[in-house]
């Protein structure tokens, strides 16, 4: 009967966290699509005409930032290599963090790009809204990844 109880148990727990799970994605789910239909994350006010300039804007930011990131990904998974290698290469470690520390400018220099780009298109009270957000409330955490990895998820 204990035995019969504590896989009762096991078997509840494990459910409910798969309920719990699902929600979460569910979540995440409805935020992305209000996102993309422009919900409460974006921008009050905007004009089908802004819409859709903002639109274009993030699908070239976009383009640039998914490049970016394959490109330090591929860094990352380099760097990787060299700490495990028999051979210790410090100049080609050192070397590699540089380029990884590049492409990091790089990011925040096209987020910055992108920021400044999308406020020109916008009328005075709709910059007061935008400039008064942190970025992670204007929605921009969904171009990034949103993954929660370290720098990475500054993008």
């Amino acid at each position: 009967m204990l035995m019969f109880s504590g896989i009762v148990s096991m078997t509840t727990v494990n459910a409910q966290a798969y309920c719990k799970a699902e929600r979460g994605l569910q979540n995440r789910t409805e935020r992305s699509d209000e996102f993309q239909r422009g919900g409460d994350c974006m921008i009050p006010g905007l004009t089908s005409e802004q819409q859709e300039s903002i639109d274009k804007l993030r699908t070239a930011h976009l383009k640039k930032t998914n490049q970016l990131r394959a490109t330090m990904d591929e860094k990352r998974s380099r760097l990787k290599s060299l700490r495990v290698a028999d051979n210790y290469d410090e100049k080609e470690i050192n070397k590699t963090i540089d380029e990884i520390a590049g492409i990091k400018a790089d990011l925040m220099k096209e987020r910055e790009s992108h920021q400044r780009d999308v406020r020109a298109l916008l009328t005075d009270d709709q910059k007061a809204w935008f400039d008064s957000r942190p970025m992670e409330r204007r929605g921009d955490r969904m171009h990034r990844g949103g993954n929660g990895r370290g720098f990475r998820g500054d993008f």
